[in-house]
């Protein structure tokens, strides 16, 4: 089956298309997690998949975060009501001590390759352990707090769903979710999905109140981020074996070649309600995906820990897969 392998900076772990600029572009919320290079290729990048260019974005001056490290985790692409492109992003903030400072950032764009702070929030007791964020036209987001990957197996109150505006602050609008992991908003649905649990959680949204609707879309468990390729089909990556990602989340160097961490590609059908796997992997390829963007017949993952992006062609009868 072809598919194609495009280096990028390590830790891709969220990505989304960008299409704001006329052609097609992913962008990246890289974090090296096995700190092999000292966080200093962490960052937002731009990634053109047809010449495979990767273009830092942000941060482009370093007294940003003199004697920190900046590490970006989820993220979301917003078109606001007044026309701007604004960029929403996650980030556990590193200072000369390894202290982390949890912070959401709302940058925006100022032509093609430029991002502008717009705000920072954090040292608010909501924002503890942030994971993914969507977010709205009038500014308004909401973003998923998940508990440490180590208390896995534990019921956890860290584990909730945030919402912010203006006008009401921050305020707790979902918990008890089993490890709230990816989330994401098409028209008034907010979708949120889960590692533990085989269900994506369905909301309405109706102005600073959110319905949640009694009947989740079944899928399957240990699922990542949640990716929209129109306002009816979305994507979901799900790691099949959280045993083995556990093992490659702590591997090393030594080790390292002969550890993967299998998963899934999941469709998401949202007018009908249904999620199926559209192929499973062995980690071979690529291991810990945690999202996938369909773009035309193209489908682009990213993993959490490698530095690549994978693009998977379809085969003649329309068929995915990704073995070696």
């Amino acid at each position: 089956m072809p598919h194609k392998i495009i280096s990028t900076p390590p830790g891709p772990e969220d990505m989304v298309p960008d299409l704001h600029q006329g052609s097609f572009r992913l962008l990246l919320s890289c974090t090296d997690r096995r700190r092999k290079a000292g966080g200093l290729q962490n960052g937002i990048y731009a990634l053109d998949p047809v010449t495979e260019n990767v273009t830092k974005l942000y941060p482009l001056n370093r007294t940003d975060y003199a004697g920190e490290i900046f590490s970006p985790h989820g993220m979301d692409l917003v078109k606001h009501t007044d026309g701007s492109i604004h960029l929403l992003v996650i980030s556990h903030t590193k200072n000369a001590h390894h202290e982390t400072r949890h912070e959401i950032l709302d940058l925006r764009f100022n032509g093609a390759d430029v991002l502008e702070r717009v705000a920072v929030y954090a040292d608010h007791h909501l924002i503890h352990n942030p994971n993914d964020i969507a977010g709205l036209p009038d500014g308004r987001f909401y973003f998923t707090n998940s508990p440490d990957i180590e208390n896995l197996e534990l019921s956890s109150p860290e584990d909730s769903v945030v919402y912010y505006s203006k006008a009401t602050g921050f305020k707790t609008v979902g918990f008890n979710l089993h490890f709230a992991n990816g989330i994401a908003i098409s028209g008034n649905q907010l979708l949120v999905s889960s590692v533990k649990d085989d269900k994506l959680i369905v909301s309405e949204i109706h102005g600073d109140t959110l319905i949640m609707n009694p009947q989740p879309i079944a899928c399957a468990r240990g699922m990542d981020n949640i990716s929209f390729e129109n306002e009816n089909t979305a994507w979901v990556p799900a790691h099949t074996s959280m045993g083995k990602y556990m093992m490659y989340a702590v591997a090393k160097t030594t080790g390292y070649d002969l550890l993967n961490s299998p998963g899934s590609v999941n469709k998401i059908d949202f007018a009908a309600r249904t999620c199926e796997p559209l192929f499973t992997h062995n980690g071979a390829v690529i291991s810990a995906v945690s999202t996938v963007v369909k773009h035309g017949k193209t489908l682009y993952l990213s993993p959490i820990f490698d530095a690549f992006v994978v693009a998977v062609q379809p085969d003649e009868n329309g068929t995915y897969s990704l073995e070696k």
